[in-house]
């Protein structure tokens, strides 16, 4: 005879009382496939944003800009990098952002740099070039033909190149190029947008720019690269494998870790929910099969088993349902993923893999655990004396008070919440979940079809994310890749665009000749924030380019102060400085072009007015579009500034909303800018900056050569109240008002376009290809609110089914286990009832 076992007990126990077991056996393949499913779909979440990412910056965990101080070896013996790679900058294309070169053969498996159409140069005089770069240099070329330019080797003398263009690469280098963020006298921030041949011939002048591309090695970030003694103040920035684009200087803790998360939020959300409504499901079957085996357990207790013994008896059941369930489970996880991955292809990655598994069978293993454990917890503190009578009714009969009226159903109901209060606790819950669904489903059925009827006037949006970055107080750095008035032009003549909404920015100096009012005294902006001697305080401006408008107030005759120690709390020297150094710029721009004033600058922002809504902003004069639209009139965004103390910090703000509580240490308002009162304004247009002069001469000299626009204009509105652009003092003006005072927009900021009907696919995606070629140009990024709107109604649908789908799992666990404490309760009466 076979020794008996606890699994030959289980075995023949499920054997014998298969109906029983069958709603435990169905909470536990539901726990198998709900960790299954939840589990791929969140790697082929993450699988698809890495398979993104590796087309935008290949497999790069971190570049090297520009440091040829730093040698591959030190890279290597430093230990923290496992691959490193080479990517060579050799030239820019005249008056362009477009730059040539080529890789290593580890920069070019890293990157994984590959072609649209066509191929990767293989020999000299061959070039594969992003379509971004044909759009800013206005060209038609396309694969086959032969292109001449002229060529800018860095720091050399241009020479003429012909090439032949054999593919068009996929856009990479706008993810890599960090020259619009970052400007370094001693360093180059640019990346090539072309790819030439490595056995290109080379140029007679100037030097070939290396960029390292690596890879961290076991148990290495970027801050403990950057911490690296030989990489302390070198250009290292970080890549994001979340976003697919190199970060700033200052990479925030859990970064990608944190985009990850946001992206599978949604799913893990709905997952555990249902993971925790499986759960109290197979709490309530494992209830309902000990409640029948309450005379078996009462019998083994007599004959001396311990309850942890009882706990493996009865426990062994659902270990041994559980290998049933597990293949069957798997399979039907495995199989609904890739069912979502084939109805998702962009945004879902179908894999299986082994290590994969292991969260399945450890989410699976702790939802049985913890969902048997209170059940079996319960089944072994059964006495043998339970076998013959019920003790817990015995013990807890003394609570049971006397009735004067005699009500069946209200008193045996009451006697069997009192006495048993936990079983009836888990169908409550359910119950309490399925009415949340449903409300939470409700709601956004309602909110879908508010969606389906709110109209969208925008079609598509082109926007930078990057301004322009100004090298000079007085004047402004137009960029070398921005859309022209042609380009424009060409986007309103489309057949099917509507209205063009036009968005921009430029600097423009205010001649200011007089006494300084208090709206500008910077003195007056910080008396109420003083300085305490223990650098714990900070005050802000109204005016965040110029720190204050101290050099106004100061003459030839004034000494320059000292320059402060770095590590020295001296806010008031240190201001007074860079006021000393302002002037002096200030005096070389008047001297330069002959200026009738002392300039003051702001920003002149360019939008569309007709729809704003005035209400509440007009603090004097009124708006007339057709004499802004003429040039003759700006409008003037002036509010009171709220100058707040605190925790120890100055903060500022243009309206009392948000500090409620608070009460403003002081107030500036405006005693300067009134209607009526004329403006003269002039723009100085600073070419590509080189070294930042630091003496009068140099100033003087980079002010001489930059381009000049002067206009005269009149005040027609003063506003204030809620900012209505950045929030700071500054003018507005309509595109035709920038074009009537002669002034150019140096930074576009956005173009909205409305279109005039409806159109179908083909013809949008045609749309959508022209606008995309056009926003290359001007470095700008293509939004799709059509395709955003319906991905939205999309999403909604989808989340309302799944969360349909939630809401009747909810209502089956809670009809079954109803029916399942109903059961229990019918089977442990049925000698009273009989």
């Amino acid at each position: 005879m076979k020794r008996l076992t606890i699994s030959h007990i289980s075995s023949a126990s499920i054997r014998a009382n298969r109906k029983t077991y069958m709603s435990l056996a169905a909470g536990i393949l539901l726990a198998v496939f709900l960790a299954t499913f939840v589990t791929l779909g969140a790697y082929g979440i993450v699988a698809a944003m890495q398979r993104e990412v590796v087309q935008k910056i290949g497999y790069t965990d971190c570049v090297l800009y520009d440091e040829p101080d730093v040698t591959d070896e030190t890279l290597r013996d430093s230990g923290l990098f496992d691959e490193i790679g080479r990517v060579y900058v050799t030239a820019s294309v005249k008056d362009s952002v477009v730059w040539l070169g080529y890789m290593d053969e580890a920069g070019d498996s890293m990157l994984s740099r590959s072609c649209t159409e066509g191929r990767l140069p293989e020999a000299p005089g061959e070039i594969a070039v992003e379509q971004s770069a044909l759009e800013k240099l206005r060209s038609e070329a396309d694969v086959g033909d032969t292109v001449t330019w002229t060529l800018t080797p860095v720091d050399g003398v241009e020479e003429e190149r012909t090439f032949t263009i054999v593919g068009i690469l996929r856009e990479q280098s706008g993810n890599m190029d960090l020259s619009d963020v970052y400007w370094s006298s001693g360093g180059l921030f640019c990346w090539p947008s072309g790819l030439i041949s490595a056995d290109e011939p080379g140029f007679a002048t100037g030097r070939t720019v290396i960029h390292r591309v690596m890879t961290y090695g076991p148990l290495t970030n970027y801050s403990r690269a950057q911490n690296y003694h030989s990489l302390v103040d070198t250009h290292l920035f970080p890549a994001s494998r979340a976003e697919g684009r190199i970060l700033g200087y200052t990479e925030p803790d859990g970064y990608d870790a944190a985009r990850y998360l946001e992206q599978t939020a949604f799913l893990w959300t709905l997952g555990l929910s249902l993971l925790l409504a499986v759960s109290i499901g197979i709490s309530s079957a494992m209830e309902g099969v000990l409640a029948a085996k309450t005379e078996e357990i009462g019998m083994l207790r007599a004959v001396g088993a311990t309850r942890r013994q009882i706990r493996r008896i009865f426990g062994q059941d659902a270990w041994i349902l559980s290998l049933v369930a597990l293949p069957v489970g798997l399979a039907l996880g495995v199989f609904s993923a890739w069912v979502l991955c084939r109805l998702s292809p962009e945004n879902m990655v179908f894999s299986v893999k082994a290590w994969l598994l292991l969260p399945v069978l450890g989410i699976s293993a702790f939802c049985i655990f913890v969902s048997s454990a209170l059940p079996l917890r319960r089944a072994s503190r059964q006495m043998p004396m339970g076998v013959l009578r019920d003790t817990a009714l015995l013990r807890k009969a003394g609570k049971l008070r006397s009735r004067t009226e005699f009500r069946a159903t209200e008193l045996i109901a009451g006697r069997q919440l009192r006495i048993h209060p936990w079983r009836q606790l888990g169908a409550a819950l359910m119950v309490m979940a399925t009415l949340l669904c449903t409300a939470f489903v409700g709601e956004m059925s309602y909110d879908a079809v508010s969606e389906l009827a709110r109209s969208h006037p925008i079609a598509f949006s082109l926007y930078t994310e990057i301004a322009a970055t100004p090298y000079y107080d007085f004047s402004v750095t137009k960029p070398q890749s921005t859309l022209t008035a042609q380009d424009i032009g060409q986007i309103r003549s489309i057949s099917q665009v509507e209205h063009v909404a036009f968005n921009a920015e430029t600097t423009v100096n205010l001649m200011f000749d007089g006494e300084l009012p208090t709206y500008f005294n910077a003195q007056a902006q910080r008396r109420a924030l003083a300085y305490d001697g223990e650098g714990s305080r900070i005050s802000y401006h109204i005016f965040s380019s110029l720190y204050g408008l101290g050099y106004l107030e100061l003459d030839e005759d004034d000494p320059e102060p000292p320059k402060p120690a770095e590590d020295a709390h001296d806010p008031a020297g240190e201001q007074a400085w860079y006021d000393f150094q302002l002037y002096t710029q200030m005096k070389s721009a008047m001297d330069a072009q002959d200026l009738s004033g002392k300039p003051v600058p702001f920003t002149l922002y360019v939008t569309d007015l007709e729809d704003v809504d005035w209400t509440d902003c007009i603090a004097e004069g009124k708006v007339d579009l057709a004499a802004i639209d003429a040039g003759e009139q700006v409008l003037v965004y002036a509010p009171t500034i709220y100058i707040y103390d605190l925790d120890d910090a100055g903060y500022i703000a243009t309206t009392l909303e948000g500090f409620t509580k608070e009460v403003p240490v002081d107030e500036l308002h405006n005693d300067y800018f009134h209607a009526g009162q004329a403006l003269s304004l002039t723009q100085l247009l600073n070419g590509v900056p080189g070294d930042t002069p630091d003496d009068y001469d140099g100033w003087r000299a980079d002010y001489a050569r930059m381009e000049r626009h002067d206009a005269a204009v009149t005040i027609g509105a003063v506003l204030e109240g809620k900012p209505i652009v950045d929030g700071e003092v500054s003018f507005i003006t309509t595109e035709k008002g920038a074009a009537a005072l002669g002034l150019d927009m140096t930074q576009i900021r956005s173009v909205d376009i409305s279109l005039t009907g409806d159109l179908d696919d083909e013809t949008e995606q045609a749309l959508q290809s022209r606008l995309e070629r056009i926003a290359m140009r001007g470095d700008m990024i293509l939004y799709n609110w059509l395709q955003s709107w319906r991905e939205e109604l999309a999403s909604m649908k989808q989340a309302m089914l799944l969360f349909v789908g939630m809401l009747l799992l909810f209502f089956a666990v809670a009809v079954a286990m109803q029916v399942g404490n109903a059961g229990r309760r019918i089977r442990s009466d049925s000698r009273m009832i009989g």
